[in-house]
């Protein structure tokens, strides 16, 4: 997406204390599906390989819409894409295709449950630490070595799974 794609500023929609506030993870999900990290995350992940994914800080106000946040907070704007998704290895996973209304005749495989059971062609684990797959929708897909980088930062992390991966 074009960075002016993405909103100047967000805020709360209900009063948060600065304890609520401290508790968020790392990584989340906001508004629709972007994924908001903050800054502790953002120096993590500049240390990777992220090809032509940006980060765009992205101010945080209160319900007030008035009062901003202190704390630093990057939209991250995934610009990677690979293939590599593996449906006749992937075990425990529920798909279901969803046709997204602004890109016709495309449709993606969308998780029900959780990723649990994801298989990865090996192939796609190279190149780029940071990544959406081609059929995969709302599933933002790590390198082993940035994922074992979050976890030795101790990044509060929402959703962090293992794929299989599998050799060819």
């Amino acid at each position: 997406m074009d960075p002016s794609d993405f909103p100047a500023t967000l805020s709360f929609v209900k009063p948060l204390t600065d304890e609520q506030v401290a508790a968020f993870p790392d990584f989340f999900l906001v508004y629709n599906g972007w994924c908001l990290v903050s800054e502790r995350a953002a120096d993590v992940l500049k240390g990777f390989d992220l090809g032509c994914t940006q980060f765009i800080e992205t101010p945080i106000f209160e319900q007030d819409q008035i009062t901003q946040r202190p704390e630093r907070f990057f939209l991250l704007n995934v610009a990677e894409h690979k293939s590599g998704f593996d449906r006749e290895n992937s075990t425990n996973w529920s798909l279901r295709k969803k046709r997204l209304s602004d890109r016709p005749g495309r449709e993606f495989w969308k998780p029900i449950v959780d990723a649990k059971g994801l298989a990865v062609n090996a192939k796609a684990t190279e190149g780029v630490d940071l990544w959406f797959d081609n059929e995969v929708l709302d599933i933002l897909f790590l390198s082993d070595r940035l994922a074992k980088a979050i976890k030795a930062a101790k990044l509060k992390r929402h959703g962090l799974q293992p794929c299989i991966v599998v050799e060819d």
